[in-house]
């Protein structure tokens, strides 16, 4: 068994990029921009004022697809055959390493 949980500090992304990966409803660049939006915007509202709430929310916006492409090479890992299955994954990895290349 593999255990996802881990509480402590640091950035959500990495949780919220293995909460979203795999949807029906996944976006073709493999990035929910609309359940980015939820998540923020309920994150804005639970923050402490002094929490330079703009800047955090760039960092960590920045931050998803480096998430998401860390949890792309945890399933082609831990399960290669359903990876090799997952076309949209897969067209995520390519694009976002373009980026991260550039």
């Amino acid at each position: 068994a593999v255990d996802f949980q881990y509480a402590g500090r640091g950035c959500a992304m990495k949780d919220l990029a293995y909460l979203l990966h795999g949807r029906t409803d996944e976006p073709a660049d493999g990035i929910a921009h609309d359940h980015l939006d939820t998540y923020f915007r309920h994150l804005r509202a639970a923050l402490a004022p002094h929490v330079a709430v703009a800047a955090l929310e760039a960092e960590w916006r920045s931050l998803y697809p480096v998430a998401r492409l860390d949890f792309c090479r945890f399933l082609a890992g831990w399960r290669p055959a359903s990876w090799k299955r997952d076309q949209r994954g897969q067209r995520f990895v390519r694009t976002a390493l373009a980026d991260v290349l550039r």
